[in-house]
């Protein structure tokens, strides 16, 4: 069947401009993923690209290893002499970039702290700011203290078991944190092309695989590193792909119909999520198959559901759920190309 349909793509010119273009486009991407990472030299002027992230992982290299408590405070320590120095204090703006480019090698752990003593819901950007070097003995707890807090003010709405389940989530994240320079992972979720993957780890560094994605999404449920994050989102695409093209083929099988079949993935993958504006049932709408291709967002928040005591979110059933659906339709598919297929 495989082959078939590749002898299909190769049988006329537009397919093979289509892949052409395509290639294109992946080269053009790739340009523009290396161009939106920015550094700020000491000096105060700023570079880009490829310089900029070797910039960038030579400056955070020093902070590699296990994020403790005295590295937490060693961060809000330096904070603090960068944001009252001579530099930070000045109306010019390039002694202001020059205390700024002083700032960035503890970027990421910077914006971690912002995350966590941040209301939950409620991100404040500047808050770390105000933490002196003895709040450095808080930070862990604090992210679970803030889950706490917002569970039990009743905001939303959460069954005792669905406590019980995020706040043992998150209570069981292995600290401390494990920290490495990561440009090349927190550029890369939203994509799942492995030449992509291998273009950009390659030029913007694949080092950071093994930090947890809390310096990404640090209320994330999900205890995984970056590279288990990417490889979730590489089976999603991978799933919700295989789902939508095997619909595909059968539909294009049973009627003939070109257009028909063309229509399939877009009614799949690109129709289904405007249900969620229409239909006021987010439980629904996070189980269907078009959230198979932006598992990115599911790690970012979260959708519970309950069932005999046991709570699971909707990333814990969507993969099995229609990688099974997949399994199931292979021998429809068998059947009905066997009767179709052109000896």
């Amino acid at each position: 069947m495989i082959c078939f349909e590749i002898k299909k793509i190769f049988s006329k010119s537009v397919n093979k401009a289509a892949l052409l273009i395509m290639a294109a486009i992946l080269i053009a991407v790739c340009l523009l993923t290396f161009n939106s990472v920015y550094c700020t030299s000491e000096d105060g002027s700023h570079l880009s690209g490829i310089a900029a992230a070797r910039k960038l992982r030579e400056m955070k290299a020093p902070w590699s290893g296990d994020l403790t408590e005295n590295v937490f405070a060693k961060a809000i320590q330096k904070n603090i002499v960068i944001r009252t120095s001579k530099e930070a204090l000045s109306d010019d703006i390039t002694e202001q970039n020059r205390a700024y480019a002083k700032k960035q090698e503890f970027a990421d752990i910077w914006e971690l702290l912002n995350d966590v003593f941040s209301p939950y819901r409620d991100y404040q950007p500047f808050i770390a700011d105000s933490l002196t070097p003895e709040d450095a003995a808080q930070v862990y707890e604090k992210r679970i203290s803030n889950l706490k807090e917002f569970l039990d003010f009743g905001e939303e709405h959460f069954s005792e078991n669905e406590k019980a389940f995020l706040t043992g989530q998150y209570e069981a994240l292995e600290t401390p944190f494990y920290y490495e320079p990561m440009e090349g992972w927190t550029v890369l979720y939203a994509v799942f092309v492995l030449f992509y993957t291998v273009i950009v780890l390659a030029l913007l560094g694949a080092g950071g695989a093994g930090c947890p994605i809390q310096f990404e999404f640090s209320r994330c449920i999900y205890n995984v590193t970056n590279l288990q994050a990417y490889l979730l989102i590489l089976a999603g695409g991978y799933i919700g792909t295989l789902f939508a093209m095997t619909v595909t083929m059968i539909v294009s099988a049973k009627t003939h119909s070109t257009v028909l079949a063309a229509s399939v993935p877009f009614l799949i993958l690109c129709t289904f999520p405007f249900l969620s504006r229409i239909i006021p049932l987010p439980g629904f709408c996070s189980l269907l198959p078009n959230r198979l291709m932006d598992i990115y967002n599911s790690l970012r928040d979260f959708t519970l559901y309950e069932a005999g005591g046991k709570v699971l979110d909707s990333l814990m059933i969507l993969l099995p759920l229609y990688l099974l659906a997949c399994v199931v339709l292979q021998p429809l598919l068998y059947a009905v190309y066997k009767r179709t297929e052109v000896k």
